[in-house]
């Protein structure tokens, strides 16, 4: 299984009013539903977005996903109001209790996901 959590700070993005939240969330959505082949999407009840692929489809999937993570790197309207950032994979595994969860945020020495 693999898995990508995002949670952002929708109250500051609200406040401050430059971006469209919608706009944000379609833009992540697409990144890893259709571009990383992650087709399972959970919204939890903070708005927190889990997407999860059960095995890779291809030779280049896990590729793909990594490449949609390293996106937002430098895109500073993500990291200035992300508040989660975690990625997680056991192989080809099909439990989520096995899952080996990494923080992009902490990786990228941008700050530390909220728990």
């Amino acid at each position: 299984m693999y898995k990508v959590e995002v949670a952002l700070n929708e109250g500051k993005i609200r406040a401050e009013g430059k971006y469209s939240l919608d706009k944000i969330y379609a833009a992540i959505d697409k990144s890893f539903v259709n571009d990383a082949l992650m087709p399972h999407c959970l919204i939890e009840a903070d708005g927190a977005r889990i997407y999860t692929t059960p095995t890779l489809k291809n030779k280049d999937h896990y590729a793909m996903i990594q490449n949609e993570i390293a996106n937002y790197m430098d895109e500073k309207w993500f990291t200035d109001n992300v508040l989660k950032f975690l990625y997680g994979d056991n192989g080809d595994g099909d439990s989520s209790a096995d899952l080996f969860m990494e923080d992009v945020l902490e990786e990228w020495d941008v700050g530390k996901s909220v728990a």
